[in-house]
């Protein structure tokens, strides 16, 4: 048995009011015009026309669904829906309203800029081209008595139209294109040349945009800096993103840079004065400890300077060991480390060729993943 109070999402206590506003959230989300399910807009109105009537509330509430089904007809979903939306703030057809026009979007211009400038901080210009609104005919493509009503809509801005869903047939209104959605057209000999009848012109600004390093903004909003929009005469904003460009060597997470860096088995153990080439001058690093490539080594301060504090955060640096082909005077080398002796009842080896990569052995490729590990 079906629950109208389930059906409405509502509590079995919702006044009319509520009862009204549920119905109006549920029948805008599941109009087969928004791509919503017939039988559920169906179910949807015939709950509401029930709960929404006292009298026949009542004797739901008493007798249950069975008391109240009958006489609910396939056009009335439609019927119910234009006249519950034709009070209020809402118009005789919601689909003629803003409600369900595609926003306005703000004029959106990238600009892409590298992890060096972001690093040290720079200054960029940018020119960007908008559209305006022609201050020679304001806007309207015409002179001022250049304007016919459109002979299509009547000067509405919008034409009928039907759409047919299963057994049912819904009368909707669409944007006209003779006068193209502004109710009006233009009498021969009256367009206006300067914008060639669009009421738009194109005006290139140039922006002057001072990036603070280790700045995290991600976005510049310069407020009615956009394109002109005639439905509420005015200029969009206009939305300045900026997108760092991937660097292969450096590379940026949260506030600390990773990088990788060459260096030979002797002075991984031996220790050395390693020189890094940065982003914006050479670092020295004294490495004193035997460097192990599985982990990394932190360097405190060297990373994105934080945006408006005097501190920066970490360079993070992962080793390659670089091995020679050949030791010399590798026997003084084993009595420094006192070697042992071979065992030479041992096993005799040839030398081998490189190991290269195959399809084959991807299976087994995880029982050699390196720990992820770090050290300072």
């Amino acid at each position: 048995m079906k629950n109208l109070y389930d059906i409405l999402q509502i509590d079995k206590s919702a006044n009319e009011k509520e009862i009204t506003k549920a119905y109006r959230k549920l029948a805008v989300t599941n109009h087969p015009d928004k791509g919503g399910s017939e039988d559920k807009f169906k179910e949807i109105s015939e709950a509401y026309s029930i709960l929404s009537n006292p009298a026949k509330k009542k004797i739901y509430d008493l007798g249950g669904y069975e008391s109240v089904s009958s006489g609910f007809t396939s056009s009335a979903p439609f019927e119910m829906f234009n006249k519950i939306f034709s009070s209020g703030s809402f118009s005789t057809n919601i689909f003629d309203t803003d409600m369900f026009k595609e926003p306005n979007k703000n004029k959106i211009v990238d600009l892409d800029i590298s992890i060096f400038d972001l690093y040290s901080g720079c200054k960029k210009s940018i020119d960007i081209s908008t559209k305006n609104k022609c201050s020679k005919c304001n806007g309207l493509g015409c002179k001022s008595n250049g304007k016919d009503v459109c002979c299509i809509c009547n000067g509405s801005k919008f034409v009928s139209a039907t759409k047919s869903y299963g057994p049912f047939i819904q009368s909707t209104k669409i944007p006209c294109d003779t006068c193209n959605n502004t109710g009006y057209t233009i009498k021969p000999g009256y367009e206006c040349k300067y914008c060639n009848k669009e009421g738009l012109i194109t005006i290139t600004n140039k922006y002057n945009l001072n990036i603070t390093k280790g700045s995290t903004q991600k976005e510049i909003v310069v407020k009615n800096k956009g394109d002109y929009i005639k439905e509420i005469d005015n200029n969009n904003d206009l939305i300045i993103k900026i997108n760092e460009i991937p660097n292969d060597r450096f590379i940026h997470k949260n506030r600390d840079i990773y990088i990788e860096e060459d260096i030979h088995l002797w002075d991984s153990i031996l220790g050395c004065d390693h020189i890094v080439k940065y982003i914006d001058s050479d670092i020295i690093l004294n490495i004193n400890k035997i460097i192990d490539p599985n982990m990394a080594m932190i360097v405190n301060g060297y990373g994105m300077p934080e945006f408006g504090e005097n501190k920066c955060g970490n360079l993070i640096i992962k080793f390659n060991i670089i091995y020679p082909d050949y030791v010399p005077n590798i026997d003084d080398i084993k009595r420094l480390v006192d070697h042992p002796n071979y065992d030479h009842n041992g096993i005799q080896v040839d030398y081998y060729n490189r190991i290269e990569s195959g399809n084959q052995d991807n299976e087994n490729d995880d029982q050699f993943s390196k720990p992820q590990c770090v050290q300072q």
